[in-house]
C-alpha cells in the first residue's frame, strides 16, 4: 500500500460515523480478599478460572485481560447512556460474586500501589511490546511496563451516526477531557522523578512514546487523526498468526509505506493492526474513544461515565463551554497540567466545576433518572466544587474507598456491535 492508500484506508475505518450507540470499558485490579494480601499479583490462572466459572457475563459483556493481570469488562454496544451504565453494573456485580467466592476481590484504582508491575500474560504481543519499549532506553521500558501491568483506565466510546456529528464529538472530546480527567483523578503520587501527580496512570502515558500517547491537535479537525497514524512510530510487525516481531529503529507507518521494511510493506491487515498500538487520550476508531480517565469505584465511575458521554454526546453542551482556560483550544498543556496538578491547578478546578454543571444539565435531555441526576450532582457537591478528586474525597464515604461495594441493578437496553476497542 502507498502513503495515499494507507491514508484512505484511516480515514474510511475511523473518519466516518457509525451508529448512535453507547459503550463502557472498565478495568480493575484483582487481589486477594484476605485483610493482609500477599505480595504480588495473584495466580493468574485462578483468577481467570473465577472470572469464567459462571459462563458469560448476564449482561452480555466481554471479559479480557491486560498484561499485568488487570480484568476489563466491555459492554455490548447499547443504544442508551442508561443502557449502558445499567449492564456494567450487572455484569461488574457477577464479576465481583465469582472472584469473591474463590478468595479474591477487584479493586478501582489508576495505578496498582500494592506490588511492582508484574507481567502475568505471556503472549507473543506483550513479548514484542516489552521488546520494543526497551529499545528506547531504560525510562522508556519503565513506563512502558508501567502503563502494560500496573494502570487500570475507565473509557467511555461513543459512536455517532455521520462524520460530521464524529468531527463535532472529537472536537468536545478534546474540549471536556482535561477537566475530566482531572476531576476523576484517581491515582496520585508524592515526589518521584516526576514529582507530585494527581493522575500517576495518566501522567505515565506521556513518558512511554510521544508518537503514539501524546494527545492530538483537535482544532484541525479529525483529518488529524490521519496524519498521527501516519507519523506514529510502527510498534510491531506481524510475521504471523503468532509471530510478533518488534520495530526498534524508529520506523514511522509513513516510512513503512514509502521504504519497506525486511519482512516487506504493509498492507491492510497491518495498517488495521497498527491503529491499535496508538494510545492517546482521545482515539478514532469510526467512534470515539474517550481513553483519559482513571478506574474508579462506584458510584464515581457512573458519574464519570455520564458526565463525559453527556458532554460529547449533546449537541452543544461542549460549545457551551467556550474556549478553555489559558486559551489552548488544543489543550496540550492541560492534559499536563491534569496528570500533574489536577483539581488543585485553580483555572483546571474552575473548568472541571463548570463541565460538571453544564454535562449536568445536559444529561437532563437524556434517558436518565432523576434520582441518578440527584446523586451524581450531589457527589459533584461533595467533591468537585471542593476540589476533590475520587482519591481525595475523604468525608465522601464509600465514595473513596477503593473496591467500594456493588453498584445495584436496573434494567438492560443494549443492541448493536462495535465500540469494544480491547485494551492495552
Amino acid at each position: 500500500m502507498t502513503r495515499r492508500d494507507i491514508a484512505d484506508r484511516i480515514a474510511e475505518r475511523c473518519l466516518r460515523g457509525a451508529a448512535e450507540r453507547v459503550g463502557i470499558e472498565a478495568e480493575w485490579f484483582v487481589t486477594e480478599a484476605a485483610p493482609r494480601p500477599r505480595e504480588g499479583p495473584p495466580p493468574q490462572s485462578r483468577v481467570a478460572a473465577a472470572c469464567d466459572s459462571g459462563g458469560p457475563l448476564p449482561a452480555g459483556g466481554r471479559l479480557s485481560w491486560e498484561p499485568g493481570g488487570q480484568v476489563e469488562i466491555s459492554t455490548s454496544p447499547a443504544t442508551t447512556l442508561a443502557g449502558a451504565i445499567a449492564s456494567l453494573e450487572i455484569d461488574e456485580d457477577a464479576l465481583r460474586a465469582r472472584l469473591g467466592r474463590a478468595g479474591y476481590r477487584i479493586e478501582a484504582a489508576g495505578v496498582n500501589w500494592r506490588h511492582a508491575p508484574v507481567r502475568v500474560i505471556d503472549s507473543a504481543r506483550y513479548r514484542a511490546m516489552e521488546q520494543y519499549f526497551a529499545s528506547h532506553g531504560d525510562d522508556a521500558a519503565a513506563a512502558g511496563r508501567r502503563m502494560m501491568c500496573g494502570t487500570a483506565a475507565l473509557q467511555v466510546n461513543a459512536g455517532s451516526s455521520s462524520a460530521a456529528e464524529t468531527a463535532r464529538r472529537w472536537r468536545a472530546a478534546h474540549r471536556v477531557g482535561p477537566a475530566l480527567a482531572a476531576a476523576f483523578a484517581n491515582s496520585p503520587t508524592q515526589g518521584g522523578a516526576s514529582g507530585s501527580c494527581a493522575s500517576a496512570r495518566l501522567d505515565n502515558w506521556w513518558a512511554v512514546d510521544p508518537t503514539r500517547t501524546a494527545p492530538v491537535p483537535a482544532s484541525a479537525g479529525t483529518g488529524k487523526w490521519v496524519d498521527y497514524c501516519l507519523a506514529a512510530r510502527v510498534m510491531l510487525i506481524r510475521a504471523g498468526e503468532d509471530d510478533f516481531r518488534p520495530v526498534t529503529g524508529g520506523m514511522t507507518l509513513g516510512a513503512w509505506a514509502d521504504d519497506g521494511h525486511a519482512l516487506g510493506f504493509p498492507d491492510g491487515g497491518d495498517v488495521d493492526y497498527h491503529l491499535t498500538t496508538l494510545f492517546p487520550p482521545v482515539r478514532l476508531r469510526g467512534w470515539i474513544e474517550m481513553r483519559f480517565l482513571d478506574a474508579v469505584p462506584a458510584p464515581w465511575w457512573q458519574a464519570a461515565v455520564a458526565l463525559t458521554y453527556g458532554l460529547v454526546a449533546v449537541d452543544g453542551a461542549a460549545e457551551e463551554l467556550g474556549t478553555p482556560p489559558g486559551g489552548d483550544v488544543d489543550g496540550v498543556a492541560r492534559w499536563r497540567t491534569a496528570s500533574r496538578h489536577g483539581l488543585a491547578d485553580p483555572a483546571l478546578a474552575a473548568d472541571a466545576l463548570r463541565c460538571c454543571e453544564v454535562g449536568l444539565s445536559a444529561l437532563a435531555g437524556l434517558d436518565v433518572s432523576g434520582a441518578h441526576l440527584d446523586a451524581w450532582g450531589e457527589l459533584v457537591d461533595r467533591s468537585v466544587r471542593r476540589g476533590l478528586s475520587p482519591a481525595a474525597a475523604d468525608d465522601a464515604g464509600s465514595f473513596a474507598r477503593v473496591g467500594a461495594g456493588p453498584a445495584g441493578g436496573h434494567a438492560v437496553g443494549s443492541t448493536g456491535q462495535g465500540l469494544q476497542s480491547g485494551g492495552t
